[in-house]
């Protein structure tokens, strides 16, 4: 899966792009119980009544 800023929405927008898709930065942040939490609230599906 690649991540990427949308262009023109960041200032510095090739260095979170690289941040973000670092092999060994997504391997810690799957490590880290608190980032795995958000991931996964990112993830879920929002269901509007």
């Amino acid at each position: 899966v690649d991540i990427r800023v949308a262009p023109g929405t960041h200032a510095t927008e090739a260095a979170v792009n690289k941040q973000l898709n670092d092999k060994e930065r997504i391997a810690a942040a799957l490590e880290n119980p608190n980032l795995m939490y958000m991931i996964n609230r990112c993830l879920e599906p929002t269901y509007y009544y």
